[in-house]
């Protein structure tokens, strides 16, 4: 008999907005005495879940930005550090559940890879 499919979904829920050298350490960006302005880039920083079908249950690996960010990262001061701005509304959490016919009560693990505010946002 054929053991059960697991199937692994990835889903991409817009992007925060960011200095790429949160993210990117590189001793050459950062400022120094020699160097007191360094360049920066601001730019998209992608957030993302996957859920994964197991026969043992299926998991939830990250829960990403909450649909009402504004209201729970004022103070955590990443309004202005990690804006979740880059997002549409078929991108949050909730709705991407949807388009895979799922609720957030049909997951029997979750998982974080960490709990940075993009990363555990809908828990």
């Amino acid at each position: 008999m054929a053991k059960p499919a697991i199937k692994v979904y990835v889903q991409h829920h817009g992007n925060m907005m960011c200095d790429y050298r949160w993210l990117l350490v590189n001793a050459e960006w950062l400022a120094s005495k020699s160097n007191p302005n360094p360049p920066s880039t601001w730019g998209p920083c992608p957030t993302h879940t996957v859920v994964v079908d197991h026969p043992d249950g299926r998991l939830l690996f990250d829960t990403t930005c909450p649909r009402d960010w504004q209201q729970r990262w004022t103070n955590a001061a990443a309004l202005n550090w990690f804006p979740y701005e880059d997002v549409t509304p078929e991108q949050y959490f909730e709705e991407r559940l949807k388009q895979l016919k799922l609720d957030p009560s049909d997951f029997k693990y979750v998982a974080l890879s960490h709990l940075h505010l993009d990363h555990a946002g809908n828990l």
